[in-house]
């Protein structure tokens, strides 16, 4: 139950700084991007892969400022007062900026299957469509885990810009990287990309899945970690 109080703190902050309604609107101004480009079946996918990566890079910006801005106001140090972990603090801010961005990946993604699932060459199952989404929502919950870790030292504007500098670098690999076999954690940005070609985008889609969350539990741990050494 504290955690749930916690994680509505978050997403009502959020809310007021509109910084949530950014968070969900930008993975479906991605998603319309590709359905401009729904005429061409196998270029849609690339748009939206090229989109998306860009969205998680923008999230971790916004992601990074809006953590350092409630560390730097004290409320996350006047919850620690009152005995309240600083994990549980950190990880509800992150189901916080996680939710609005994997509801608007997902309504993306629907908007393009919709528009393509149909019409590509050779056609996607709706499962191996959903996997493939997933996994590109797993690219962007990783961008989210490393804006909290250096939100948890660095101020708002020098957060914002190492958070974006260091989820780019890792959202690209995913896209310049051979993503059949997935071996980049980010590599559901490149099947996506590629779908039309995947051999077995279920599969692939999964065990790209799989690397994603790895990652992401990985890089929250090192947000902790950190968050728990800094002053409040």
């Amino acid at each position: 139950m504290a955690g749930l109080t916690l994680a509505r703190m978050a997403v009502r902050e959020l809310w007021i700084s509109f910084r949530l309604l950014v968070l969900l609107a930008l993975p479906l101004a991605a998603g319309l991007l590709a359905l401009f480009l729904s005429s061409d079946p196998d270029l849609a996918p690339l748009a939206q892969a090229w989109g998306m990566a860009g969205v998680g890079i923008l999230s971790a910006g916004i992601a990074a400022a809006a953590w350092a801005g409630e560390r730097r106001r004290g409320t996350a140090g006047w919850l620690s007062l009152r005995a309240v972990p600083r994990a549980s603090i950190l990880v509800a801010w992150f189901a916080g900026l996680a939710l609005p961005l994997t509801v608007g990946i997902a309504a993306g993604g629907l908007l393009v299957w919709l528009a393509t699932g149909a019409a590509v060459s050779p056609p996607l199952d709706a499962t191996s469509y959903a996997t493939l989404v997933a996994a590109v929502a797993a690219a962007a919950l990783q961008a989210l885990a490393i804006a909290m870790v250096i939100g948890s030292f660095v101020g708002p504007i020098g957060a914002a810009v190492l958070a974006m500098l260091a989820s780019g670098v890792l959202l690209s690999s995913g896209l310049v990287l051979s993503p059949e076999p997935p071996v980049v954690p980010t590599a559901g940005l490149g099947l996506i990309a590629q779908a039309t070609d995947l051999l077995r985008p279920f599969a692939d889609g999964l065990q790209a899945l799989g690397l994603g969350l790895t990652m992401t539990g990985l890089l929250l741990g090192a947000a902790v970690l950190v968050f728990e050494r800094v002053d409040l």
